[in-house]
C-alpha cells in the first residue's frame, strides 16, 4: 500500500491519491501519523513495520512532510516524528524523499550559489539580462531580485544565484523520466538536455526522485540555479498526468 505522508490539504498528495485511485494502486493519505504504529526490528532495522489504524501495511511511500498533532505534546510529536524518520529511512520499498543518515530529505546543493556579504558589488559585476535571487543564507528566506524591486531588507550573510530569465528551464524529475515543465517550453538544445540529463541522474543515484530543478544557461555555461523536493502542482500542472504516471511506476516497479 502506498503511504502519501502529508498535511491536509496538500494539493499534490491529494492529486496523487486522485490518480493512483483512477490506476488501481491502493495509496492511503497519512494526515495522522500518531494514529499509525511503527515498529522496527533491531539490529540491522532489516523489517520494518508501519501500520494503519485499519491494519494495512505500507509498502512505498510519498514523503511530503509529516504532520504534527495539536492533542500531543511537543515531546510526543517528536517522538513520533523520530519514529516515523526511521521508518522511512529504513523502509525496504521505495520511499519519495527518504530520510538521510542525518535526518534531513534529499536535497543537493546548487554549486552556482554564492556567499556574500556585499550584494551590491556582487550585482554591479552581473553581465547584460543576468539577474540573480537573494535569499537569507542563514534561514534560506527568499528576500529580493537583483534589479527587479527595490530591497530594504540585509541579511548579514546573503545567498545569491545568478540566471538569465530568456534563458531557464523548468524541468521535474519524477521516477526515472526527465520531463520538461517550462511554460512556454523553452526548448533545450540536444547538447544541453544531455547535460541536464547527466545532472539529474547525479541526482537521482543522491536519492532525489520527485522534484523541481531549475537549469539557466549563461554564456556557454548550463547551470543548476533552484532545486525543490517539494513541488506543488503550480510548478508542474501543464504535465500533472505525464509526472503522476512515472512518479507511481517507479513507486511500483
Amino acid at each position: 500500500m502506498l503511504g502519501l505522508i502529508g498535511y491536509e490539504g496538500d494539493s499534490v498528495s491529494d492529486a496523487l491519491k486522485t490518480y493512483a485511485d483512477r490506476v488501481g494502486l491502493k495509496a492511503v493519505r497519512v494526515t495522522n501519523p500518531a494514529a499509525w504504529t511503527t515498529t522496527i526490528s533491531v539490529p540491522g532495522g532489516d523489517d520494518v513495520a508501519m501500520i494503519s489504524p485499519s491494519g494495512e501495511r505500507l509498502t512505498c511511500a510519498v514523503n511530503r512532510g509529516l504532520p504534527s498533532s495539536s492533542s500531543l505534546t511537543e515531546g510526543e510529536n517528536n517522538d513520533v516524528l523520530a519514529a516515523w524518520w526511521a521508518g522511512l529511512a529504513m523502509m525496504s520499498g521505495p520511499v519519495v524523499n527518504r530520510p538521510d543518515a542525518t535526518g534531513f530529505i534529499p536535497s543537493p546543493i546548487v554549486q552556482s550559489t554564492i556567499l556574500t556579504t556585499d550584494v551590491r558589488q556582487y550585482a554591479s559585476s552581473l553581465p547584460g539580462a543576468v539577474t540573480a535571487n537573494v535569499h537569507d543564507a542563514v534561514s534560506g528566506t527568499f528576500q529580493y531580485r537583483v534589479g527587479a524591486q527595490e530591497h530594504t531588507v540585509f541579511a548579514p550573510v546573503a545567498s545569491v544565484t545568478r540566471f538569465d530569465p530568456s534563458r531557464t528551464w523548468r524541468l521535474m524529475i519524477a521516477g526515472h523520466e526527465l520531463i520538461d515543465v517550462s511554460v512556454p517550453t523553452a526548448g533545450l538544445l540536444s547538447g544541453e538536455r544531455r547535460s541536464a540529463a547527466a545532472a539529474l541522474r547525479r541526482m537521482q543515484a543522491c536519492g532525489l526522485v520527485f522534484a523541481l530543478v531549475v537549469f539557466s544557461r549563461i554564456g556557454e555555461t548550463l547551470d543548476i540555479v533552484a532545486i525543490n523536493p517539494l513541488p506543488t502542482l503550480s510548478h508542474y500542472g501543464r504535465q500533472q498526468e505525464r509526472v503522476h504516471s512515472s512518479l507511481l511506476k517507479w513507486l511500483r516497479p
